[in-house]
């Protein structure tokens, strides 16, 4: 009988202890603030439209890359990456066992929500008359044993070059992203490092398919009311933050409960929605996340309305892009970057482009995105109330969380829903 009980007590511990490793990994990062700073960065910089990005996909192909840093290059994606700075560990130390934490995967038959992470590296090997680039064998077996990352030689200059990395992110991702890369662009590079997030996942309560022309509108940043296809829950049981500035916050579970969709939507009074996304929604959604995830406020009865709604979206830093600059990350675009841990052949950064597409309807959330990071040649170029009702009919801030780490996969904005949503 004691062995029962000393046995059911250590297997209702396994997830509590699991999921305080995944919040302690997380804290250890910058991966929240990656994604916040990228995504304003983004919209400050071309155009308030709907937008999204995937911080863990950018952080882990960073990650990568700093595998192949040395000196002040190497110091500088630590600072960027690693939010605990003062104990001597690398970033593959913390982020590959976080990486294990966030993915899951689901078999067939089961409708958990399920995350998965990726990595590739390629390098031309000159057939058409370019000189090689060699990555270090010691780069290529650390890329490997701490991400996963396989090393595939090709020619980047050869016609359809593209299609080979194309194909890669697009099996990965579902079909969610089918391009990433074009043959002129990579025959300018001279190795690549791509990574691809997926997340697919049903909701976790029973969703409805409302058509338009009722009395929902979505009210878009111009104050104009449109008519959109939306999805309406069953009633169900959240923890729903109310900020300071009157907005709300609250999550949709996904079955499973692993992840959730969090929703971040303005004050009814607020006159000024561009700015309270980008100086104030934007900047605290690691913050918001914690709060909405922490488990610290009562739980209350909701009913929610919200738009279905589908898009892409795409950003792209090269040298002397600004977002580069917001993100830190300038500096590796230089010829003075040390990249001498990836290769004995001088080189630099070229480009990092960052593509992301969300599908939501009322079976639930299919979302990907893909970080591509090229490098050139160096000097080349409360209580428990009623039923709360909540109305999403303005532009939100939106986010796919993994619970156990409050880690944002994914997050976003949508500022309209696009013309197809109102069919």
């Amino acid at each position: 009988m004691k062995r029962f009980i000393v046995l059911l007590c250590l297997l209702l511990a396994a997830p509590s202890a699991r999921a305080d490793e995944a919040l302690r990994l997380r804290q250890r990062t910058s991966i929240n603030q990656i994604g916040a700073r990228l995504l304003a960065s983004h919209l400050r910089h071309n155009g308030m439209a709907n937008a999204m990005v995937s911080g863990p996909s950018l952080f882990y192909g960073l990650s990568v890359l700093a595998l192949g840093a040395d000196g002040a290059s190497r110091n500088l994606l630590r600072s960027q990456l690693l939010s605990d700075q003062g104990v001597e560990a690398s970033v593959a130390d913390i982020a590959g066992p976080l990486a294990k934490q966030l993915s899951t995967e689901v078999t067939a038959g089961e409708t958990g929500g399920s995350f998965r992470l990726s990595q590739g590296v390629w390098s031309t090997n000159g057939a058409s008359g370019s000189q090689p680039f060699l990555l270090k064998r010691e780069f290529v077996l650390a890329a490997q044993t701490h991400y996963g990352a396989s090393h595939r030689l090709i020619d980047f200059e050869a016609a359809g070059a593209a299609q080979t990395i194309n194909s890669w992110a697009e099996q990965r991702t579902n079909g969610l992203i089918p391009s990433i890369i074009d043959d002129p662009t990579l025959a300018k590079l001279r190795w690549v490092i791509l990574n691809t997030a997926l997340f697919e996942g049903g909701w976790g309560t029973a969703m409805q398919r409302v058509a338009p022309g009722g009395a929902y509108r979505f009210v878009t940043l111009d104050g104009r009311p449109q008519a959109a296809r939306s999805i309406r829950s069953a009633r169900y049981s959240a923890q729903v933050v109310d900020l300071e500035d009157g907005s709300v916050a609250f999550q949709l579970p996904f079955a499973g409960e692993k992840y959730a969709f969090l929703v971040h939507v303005p004050a009814a009074e607020q006159k000024h929605i561009d700015r309270w996304l980008l100086e104030a929604a934007i900047p605290a959604l690691p913050e918001t996340t914690q709060r909405v995830f922490s488990g610290n406020g009562a739980r209350q009865p909701l009913m929610v309305q919200l738009p279905s709604f589908s898009f892409s979206d795409g950003v792209s830093m090269v040298t002397g892009s600004p977002i580069a600059a917001d993100l830190g990350l300038a500096p590796l675009f230089d010829s003075s970057a040390n990249l001498d841990r990836l290769s004995a052949q001088p080189s630099q950064l070229g480009l990092v482009r960052h593509h992301s597409r969300i599908e939501l309807n009322e079976n639930g959330v299919r979302a990907a995105a893909t970080t591509l990071i090229g490098g050139i040649r160096r000097t080349s170029i409360g209580p428990v109330s009623p039923t709360r009702q909540i109305v999403v009919n303005r532009p939100f801030v939106f986010a796919i969380v993994a619970r156990a780490s409050q880690t944002l996969l994914f997050n976003g904005v949508l500022m309209a829903p696009p013309p197809d949503a109102a069919r």
